[in-house]
């Protein structure tokens, strides 16, 4: 051991201690090091992490084995074998970031099958050489810290770990922290040991104290690891939060430790309350969701869960610290290595266990295993080196059992919390925007329609399928959105995010062929990539649960399911294995979605070796697009991601499509990024269709802002590009977190960051006419939206508008051959607006006449309705809608679906209240429209969500007629009332529980119908005392066009 001098007196005690805390934060720092390593290339995967901590228990064994190499001789300085050791420390942790990539790829080749062994043994070369960069860090914390004495060792851990913690919420590079603590250990070893190193524990622990310590020791790994996976109800985990909780509960625990020593008869009662803590700690989970939403909104600062999960897992290795507290003698050489093994066992037993279990089950099976440790071993003495001491056996501690089977009883009585809705209450971007509209607490999670169809476990973790406004699935991981997607994008649109890196990056390809998706959780992309004239398509999904979830949900909706698509190849593997294992130059196109950018899931899928393979895998214009989902994180990172592309990629850029959305964008051509066809592919019929889906237009695609990397007046023009993201440098695992959890208008920064730089997608190509089509198309958009948002429930304007588009805005003639002569004809998209008026008109007429063929005449419409043309295509909907009034309603069906499209396809300024109202109406009075009671259910409650907003966008309009307005209110009221009559009956049906639904009636009460009471008392009748009863104040231009003036006949 090391022995210190006594002449040295005023380092007497601190010198121990300060090597001791030194030592303990090289080793910490190194193993957070290696992992971050780790994590940045091979990604969260469950095979990955088996792997890892295959690698990590391969190399305490291995140093374990090792021990008396580590035994220093008579000759040899303990300055000498310390420095030896640190400097091999820094060597593997500096020398195994180059070579993990080469063997990562060297597996991926290895074993390329899609089967969770494949997976895992692909990774296990890499894990290799983690347990061998593990040895030296074990062999020095085992050298360094063995035999100082209790008093030194316990203050020293304890000083270890908060300067651990310091160290990661400081974001202090850990190679440059590790360095700096190893050279304060040597020092302290140069200037204060004496003599030579020896070791005096050396001797072999007894078998029956080896197996209780390690049976300890595993339980241990099993309920830390079983509290982190908990713990995502309430906390986003990364690998900073780890550390540092790891480290605070490290000096929890001596400082614990140190208290027993003290009280000594607390042991026995301490290690039975640990266990029943763990038992009834996912009771408490509802209350710290609520404790963290409100103290993160009010202060900002995310400490609360540092210090909540530094307890949970401090409560989890309670029992092992009473252990070893327990101890009659100093614990031998061994005994470090013995725990460390023991708990990285217990890890990899937690996380195979995770595959087949739910994460509060596991917890609680975790708890029992470790209240059985109080039954069946022995608390004193039981880890000393004295093999003689025969153990007495004592009685069987029958009050403990009596206390441990009450507590197991009451767990499964009071059951678990549903996991699946507190995590989306704790992520959730509504629950943000709740809090700062000063919503109450209890209201926030009905703030919002969503019901919970159905949780899953899955290798990735817990996943729940939520039902959102309108037909619109969402699928959650832990809590965090990875995507949704419209089971029925006739009646609700497509939310564009989860589709347009696809669409772009097929569309600037010339002609794709090989196209493969990575991620795409809702299986948004893989429906809409079978769309588009691709030969095969091979999707990479992380979990078959979660494809038998999107198939059940989205898939078995659509006409045509892509299971059943021959060109359709999907395999179940981890990302960064999908993408080392094609073979090179075979792909086209591939496409990226997952998680938000600062998920610790998506931390190996933003560095350069990633990208490295990407390109490999592409043809010579091959085209990668990748989905960034940053909108916690500030410009910094989507500056590295853009250098750390450009400097993979010859051509490479930034799109940004909806606030918050970001599409990078990088080819293998040599000719630039924007491909020279782009704009004429993005009006081919199929991906007109598929943007319509999601209510955009093609040239919305087109003047799209984007930041090219290689523009030399761009970005980077004034400014040096930062060093590109890297395994070695870890940039997304260990600094990436800690800019998420910055407070900031981030939305801003990046504004002010990227906007000088932007110019539009468009402007990247030469002009042509597909730009002045583009123009001609916006401006169209733009009346739509100012009739929509500036002259509410009046949409028949829309005809003036239509009309003098064509009058005074045609598109230029075609040429064409017909009979040996030359002739010009109108252009096609102008002729169709013409048939639409004369079709409407023939519908008009037939109405009026009460002819039989009226409604096959409406029926014509529809065609027109899908065309997206940006007036004529919405507001033909109105237009059917009437008809089928004038009519009669001879299709309900029929009117109710387009009802919802006018409804749920609308601009997001829409301030129009009746077609809101009417919808409402029709199905509250009609419910055998909508067969199955869950989604008549979700349809009312998407639609009453959908007139708060209308009502809300109103605000700041100045009505022109109270009368009409008042009318307005009364109907709202009304209607509202009526439906949620009806949801209530639905509820009990449908599982929704009985508080649910009565915080959701509240929640509208006081969002909607109280709202609306207080303005007709208030505004609107004062207003009617001075406003004439006979002036309504409106215009609605409601002629038709194409009839003859003297038919008297009103479509209002």
């Amino acid at each position: 051991m090391i022995q210190f001098s006594p002449a040295v007196r005023p380092f007497r005690f601190l010198s121990p201690v300060a090597l001791t805390a030194s030592s303990l934060t090289v080793a910490l720092l190194c193993c957070c090091r290696l992992v971050a390593v780790w994590l940045t290339l091979c990604g969260t995967s469950p095979q990955s992490l088996l792997a890892l901590q295959t690698g990590l228990l391969l190399g305490f064994v291995l140093t374990l084995s090792m021990r008396p190499l580590t035994r220093p001789a008579a000759a040899i300085s303990a300055f000498t074998l310390a420095a030896a050791l640190f400097g091999s420390t820094m060597l593997a942790t500096f020398a195994m970031p180059p070579i993990l990539p080469e063997i990562l790829n060297v597996g991926a080749e290895s074993f390329r099958g899609s089967s969770f062994v494949s997976g895992f043994f692909a990774f296990l070369l890499p894990a290799a050489v983690v347990a061998i960069a593990t040895v030296p860090i074990a062999a020095w914390l085992q050298f360094t810290m063995a035999d100082l004495g209790t008093q030194y060792r316990t203050s020293g851990i304890a000083l270890g770990g908060l300067l651990t913690a310091t160290c990661s919420v400081l974001s202090v590079n850990p190679e440059t922290a590790a360095a700096s603590s190893g050279l304060l250990a040597l020092t302290l070893i140069f200037f204060s040991a004496t003599g030579p190193a020896t070791s005096v524990s050396t001797a072999a622990l007894p078998l029956q104290s080896v197996l209780q310590l390690l049976s300890t020791t595993v339980v241990t790994g099993i309920a830390i690891v079983s509290a982190l996976r908990s713990s995502h109800v309430f906390a986003q985990l990364s690998l900073p939060l780890l550390c540092t909780t790891a480290a605070l509960a490290l000096s929890l625990l001596t400082a614990f430790s140190q208290f027993l020593r003290f009280a000594p008869g607390m042991r026995l009662l301490l290690k039975l309350v640990a266990p029943a803590v763990l038992l009834l700690a996912p009771l408490s989970f509802s209350g710290l969701v609520r404790l963290n939403m409100i103290y993160t909104a009010t202060t900002g600062l995310n400490w609360l869960v540092h210090f909540e999960l530094a307890i949970l897992l401090s409560i989890a290795a309670i029992p092992l610290a009473i252990a070893l507290t327990s101890c009659q003698r100093h614990p031998s050489q061994q005994t470090t290595l013995l725990i460390a093994c023991g708990i990285t066992g217990g890890a990899f037993i937690a996380l195979i266990s995770s595959l087949l279990c739910p994460a509060t089950i596991q917890l609680q099976i975790a708890a029992t295993l470790l209240a059985s440790l109080t039954l069946f071993t022995r608390p004193e003495g039981s880890f000393t080196k004295a093999a003689a001491v025969e153990l007495r056996p004592r009685p069987f501690p029958r009050m403990h059992l009596a206390v441990i089977t009450v507590t197991v009883v009451l767990a499964t009585t009071l059951g678990s919390p549903q996991t699946a809705s507190l995590s989306r209450l704790m992520f959730s971007e509504r629950t943000r925007m709740a809090l700062q509209h000063n919503v109450a607490p209890e209201l926030i999670s009905q703030s919002a329609p969503g019901r919970l169809v159905e949780t899953r476990m899955t290798s990735v973790g817990e996943v729940a399928v939520w039902k959102l406004g309108g037909n619109i699935i969402e699928f959650r991981r832990n809590g965090i959105s990875q995507g949704a997607v419209s089971s029925s994008p006739d009646t609700t649109p497509q939310p564009p995010e989860d589709v347009l890196p696809l669409i772009l990056a097929i569309c600037n390809h010339p002609q794709p062929g090989q196209l493969m998706l990575l991620g795409d959780d809702s299986g948004a992309a893989l429906r809409s990539s079978t769309h588009f004239p691709v030969q095969q398509i091979l999707a990479v999904r992380q979990d078959s649960q979660l494809t038998q979830l999107a198939a059940a949900h989205v898939w078995n909706n659509s006409p045509q399911k892509p299971t059943d698509d021959t060109r359709v190849r999907i395999e179940h593997k981890p990302i960064e294995l999908a993408v080392r294992s094609a073979r090179p130059q075979s792909l086209d196109v591939v496409v990226c979605t997952g998680p938000p950018a600062s998920a610790a899931s998506t931390a190996s899928l933003y560095n350069k070796e990633f990208y490295t393979a990407v390109r490999a895998a592409l043809s010579a214009d091959g085209v990668f697009a990748q989905r960034f989902r940053g909108r916690d994180l500030g410009p910094e990172p989507l500056r590295e991601c853009l250098a750390t592309l450009s400097s993979v990629f010859p051509a490479s850029g930034a799109i940004q499509t909806v606030p918050g959305e970001i599409i990078l964008l990088a080819g293998t051509s040599e000719k630039g990024l924007i491909s020279p066809g782009l704009l004429d592919r993005l009006q081919k019929e199929h991906v007109r269709t598929e943007l319509m889906l999601s209510g955009w237009d093609w040239a919305q695609v087109a003047v799209l802002p984007l930041a090219d990397a290689a523009d030399p007046i761009g970005l980077f023009s004034r400014e040096a590009r930062p060093l590109p993201l890297s395994a070695a440098a870890a940039q997304t695992t260990l600094n990436w977190p800690a800019e998420a959890a910055r407070i900031a208008d981030k939305a801003e920064e990046l504004r002010l960051a990227f906007a000088p730089w932007q110019k539009q997608l468009a402007s990247a190509l030469p002009v042509t006419e597909a730009h002045h089509e583009a123009k001609r198309r916006l401006s169209s958009l733009a009346q739509q939206i100012e009739i929509l948002a500036g002259m509410p429930d009046q949409p028949w304007t829309y005809r003036r508008s239509l009309r003098m588009e064509m009058q005074q805005h045609p598109r230029p003639p075609l040429e064409k051959v017909e009979n040996g002569r030359i002739i010009r004809v109108s252009h096609p998209l102008d002729e169709e607006r013409q048939q639409y008026f004369r079709t409407l008109g023939a519908a008009l007429m037939a109405a009026a006449s009460d002819q039989q063929a009226a409604l096959e005449l409406v029926r014509r419409l529809v065609r027109f309705a899908r065309s997206g043309d940006p007036l004529m295509g919405h507001f033909s909907h109105y237009e059917i809608v009437r008809l089928h009034e004038l009519l009669n309603h001879p299709a309900p069906a029929e009117e109710l679906q387009h009802r919802l499209h006018i409804v749920f396809f609308a601009a997001a300024s829409d301030a129009s209240v009746r077609p809101v109202i009417t919808a409402l109406d029709q199905l509250v009075r009609q419910p055998e429209l909508v067969q199955q009671p869950s989604e008549r259910f979700d349809q009312l409650n998407g639609l009453l969500q959908k007139l708060i907003e209308r009502w809300e966008a109103r605000t700041a309009w100045e009505p022109k007629s109270a009368v009409r307005v008042q009318n307005d209110v009364d109907q709202s009221v009304r209607i509202s009332n009526l439906a949620l009559d009806q949801m209530q009956e639905l509820a009990g049906q449908i599982g929704v529980s009985n508080s649910d639904f009565l915080y959701r009636r509240r929640y509208i009460n006081e969002a909607l119908i109280v709202p609306l009471r207080d303005y007709r008392d208030q505004v609107l009748a004062h207003r009617m005392k001075t406003q004439p009863l006979s002036s309504d104040g409106e215009d609605p231009d409601d002629q038709p066009l194409l009839i003859p003036a003297t038919q008297s006949l009103n479509t209002n």
